[in-house]
């Protein structure tokens, strides 16, 4: 079976679960025998007016193809110019690519950086097209569906622009598509001066002062917003872009939702569409259970960014006021670069890799996640579930559906119902390790069904059942 994926970039400018689920998926296809090829979007040549065109290469041990002058890779933020997201004609450039390799099946992992004419090209070859939900992208400009602190539930985009923020540079985005910024975010020099403790407080006082650059900015923006409000008007500036993407969902000829939680969230935006809930999991997640013993400082992890709509702040509230309050017998283990600097409590280490892993999970007792945005899975979840870790986590993660099918693994706590529930349920484990020793006794005993060769199996059964459906005969 000869099988394309499309995902949105490569490491090491693209990371994240997207990313390393896409890459896993398809090495693991390509070592059960399958010709698996892979298409992502490449740099710019004359800016944004050149001529899209398709140029060849590798990724490793797969034929890699890359889009010369692609849409615009925004990762949920907003430019300058809307239209860009909406495609030149490529309709030829994509049909005489697609004829040439002749793809059994296209799974595409993301709509950034891609658009309408592609599907149009696979549609007119009777390619089938399967698309996984790893997030929002399409639905929302943003990808995360959140705004002013709530999930935002609405279907129109008429506020989309008022949630937006400010506006970045189409030529910074163009700038992280080019080779040399690929060479210089791989460069460990550069990687060291992103992550460097020593740097830390330097480039917190660069971000102070461009941070009160753009408050002044973003106060003009907030009174032109509150005035577009009060003025009743709609602020439409996001529908054409929002009719391009129903067109392009449309195209799809199967969906891959990898929880029952983001079936439902398309299915209210999209109606009944023709798919398949397979929880997905990834190639360095193995069963590597333990019965651990819980004595000294309650080690908490958490594996988020600082964004806001991770939940992050909210839990450093619940952590501070525990620690105001006189329980300082904890240490909160962080993967990025927190600007509270003073904080006594916090452990800051780099951007973990898949070999650091067990490291990761064996300096921690439990997991919190404690996301705002309802993550369509939440793959640490499943990685701390596979060290025996148990975890705290919100009604918002997808992945809370392993917790609800396997009672006594984990806390799911709903910060709507109640504000303090997550620092009552950290209390309640600072006061009782019996807590943990029984969550960790039950993923002990929990039938692990989490093989990466299983998902693989399922996931070309449904390419198998998707060609099979659209007439094709496969090799």
């Amino acid at each position: 079976m000869k099988i394309l994926h499309y995902l949105h970039g490569l490491p090491p400018v693209r990371n994240g679960g997207l990313v390393k689920y896409a890459l896993d998926l398809a090495q693991g296809e390509y070592e059960s025998g399958n010709d698996v090829q892979l298409l992502v979007p490449g740099s710019f040549r004359r800016q944004y007016k050149g001529k899209t065109e398709i140029r060849s290469g590798m990724w490793e041990q797969l034929p890699c193809h890359y889009i010369v002058n692609p849409l615009p890779v925004t990762e949920g933020r907003r430019i300058e110019h809307i239209e860009f997201l909406l495609e030149r004609e490529c309709f030829e450039v994509f049909f005489i690519f697609l004829k040439k390799i002749s793809p059994d099946l296209i799974h595409i992992h993301s709509f950034m950086g891609i658009g309408c004419s592609f599907l149009e090209a696979a549609k007119k070859l009777e390619i089938p097209v399967v698309f996984t939900t790893h997030d929002y992208y399409g639905l929302c400009p943003k990808v995360n569906l959140f705004r002013k602190g709530k999930n935002c539930a609405r279907t129109d985009w008429q506020e989309c622009a008022l949630c937006m923020g400010a506006a970045v540079p189409l030529k910074k985005i163009i700038w992280r598509h080019s080779g040399v910024y690929r060479t210089l975010k791989a460069n460990r020099f550069f990687q060291w001066l992103e992550y460097s403790p020593r740097l830390l407080p330097y480039k917190i006082y660069v971000k102070s002062m461009l941070k009160k650059r753009k408050n002044v900015e973003g106060s003009m923006q907030e009174q032109s917003r509150n005035a577009t409000e009060a003025s009743g008007c709609q602020v439409d500036v996001y529908e054409p872009l929002r009719e391009y993407y129903l067109r392009m969902y449309k195209s799809i000829t199967c969906f891959h939702f990898n929880s029952k939680q983001s079936r439902r969230i398309f299915e209210s935006y999209l109606g009944k569409v023709r798919g398949e809930v397979i929880p997905i999991t990834n190639r360095t997640i193995k069963d590597n259970r333990r019965i651990y013993e819980y004595d000294g400082k309650l080690k908490i992890g958490y594996l988020g960014g600082g964004q806001p709509f991770k939940g992050y702040q909210y839990m450093k509230e619940a952590l501070d006021s525990m620690y105001r309050s006189g329980m300082t017998e904890f240490e909160c283990h962080i993967y990025f670069n927190d600007q509270d600097l003073n904080c006594p409590y916090l452990r800051r280490h780099e951007p973990y890799q898949g070999r650091e892993m067990e490291t990761v999970f064996r300096n921690m007792d439990v997991l919190v996640m404690p996301s705002l945005w309802r993550e369509s899975f939440g793959m640490v979840v499943l990685e701390a579930l596979s060290y025996g870790v148990p975890v705290v986590i919100s009604s918002y993660v997808g992945a809370k559906e392993l917790l609800e099918d396997n009672p006594g693994m984990g806390i799911i706590i709903d910060p709507d119902e109640n504000r303090d529930c997550l620092r009552e349920e950290i209390e309640r484990i600072y006061h009782d390790r019996c807590v943990l020793e029984r969550m960790n006794r039950n993923i002990y005993e929990w039938e692990y069904k989490w093989s990466f060769s299983e998902h693989i199996t399922k996931m070309t059964d449904l390419y198998h059942n998707e060609i099979e459906k659209n007439g094709r005969v496969y090799l």
